[in-house]
């Protein structure tokens, strides 16, 4: 009786890393601020729209196909991208960010780590694939072992 629907997607393989293609960056965000997204720069948000541009060339690089279509277009110049810069500025700012990020790499640091090691292995694909915004939110975090010194408990 409700006016959802459901669509199905045969590709939902390919759903998943689009996913990831925003949200590892997000992730590497959280853990470069300490968890606390308020501390974020402008500089950093804008690393997480061109990382997640350049995850999307890459998978696009490797035969994915992007789904939804047109996912893609919300990470390169334009409105679209302007659009997701505004959210990431609203959730940065507010507890929006806490509810939908901070808190959960906080908690479940095994989990994005098990994620980083697969996009990792996906990249290795095509080495020479250049993602310069991706390895530096990727550098600019700490190391794997100390956050889960950080935050396992």
């Amino acid at each position: 009786g409700t006016k959802y629907s459901l669509t199905w997607l045969n590709e939902m393989d390919a759903w998943y890393r689009g996913h990831l293609a925003f949200i590892l960056p997000v992730a590497y965000l959280c853990y470069a601020v300490g968890c606390d997204l308020r501390r974020s720069t402008r500089r950093q948000r804008k690393l997480i729209l061109d990382a997640a541009n350049e995850a999307f060339g890459l998978l696009k690089t490797l035969g994915y196909p992007v789904v939804p279509t047109g996912e893609d277009r919300y990470y390169q110049p334009g409105i679209k991208r302007m659009s997701v810069s505004a959210m990431l500025l609203l959730m940065a700012k507010t507890v929006l960010g806490d509810l939908a990020a901070s808190d959960h790499c906080r908690h479940a640091v095994t989990e994005m780590q098990g994620l980083d090691a697969a996009w990792m292995e996906m990249r290795n694909q095509k080495p020479d694939f250049p993602m310069p915004a991706w390895d530096t939110l990727r550098r600019e975090m700490p190391p794997w072992e100390a956050l889960h010194t950080m935050y396992d408990r």
